[in-house]
């Protein structure tokens, strides 16, 4: 059996159709892949950004300052410490399950001493909350360092997010 010629090229054309729509299909999928990807990469980007400035925020705040920002309760010093918190606590969401826990140690650590009263605080104490804070900088630091090393493997910073249902 013989098929005719006009048969073939109506069947050529028709496997092409489908080769090109498949890999069309392929590369779609792919291309849309990597743009989300690209998103949360930025969005984490940012997150991380916020916390190095979290941190400089603290090193730069010295035993003095701590204590002025308690016993005198300046205003400008605490104002400036809590929009920087209040921003990692918005993007916390696109932060590593390690960075999100030893933030959070942080901040409450910064909230606790400042719930101090006045008259119950003493030169120690501040100097051990200063030693804290610092250390719990200097891990943050290392998490930091550890989290963007991988910052690129979204799928795996999908796959280990915790959905936390209420």
């Amino acid at each position: 059996m013989v098929i005719p010629e006009w048969l073939t090229a109506v069947i050529c054309v028709i496997v092409g159709a489908l080769l090109t729509f498949i890999a069309t299909m392929i590369v779609n999928r792919v291309s849309y892949r990597n743009e989300y990807y690209k998103m949360i990469i930025e969005k984490r980007i940012k997150a991380y950004n916020n916390v190095e400035r979290l941190l400089y925020s603290i090193k730069s705040e010295s035993l003095k300052c701590l204590l002025k920002m308690h016993v005198l309760r300046d205003a400008n010093a605490l104002k400036s410490l809590k929009l920087e918190i209040k921003k990692v606590k918005d993007d916390s969401v696109w932060l590593s399950e390690k960075m999100k826990v030893a933030v959070s140690s942080l901040i409450n650590a910064i909230y606790s001493f400042e719930e101090k009263p006045i008259e119950n605080l003493t030169a120690n104490d501040t100097k051990n909350l200063s030693d804290e804070i610092k250390a719990m900088g200097l891990v943050i630091e290392d998490i930091l360092v550890e989290d963007l090393k991988s910052l690129h493997k979204v799928r795996r910073f999908l796959r280990n997010k915790q959905v936390i249902k209420e």
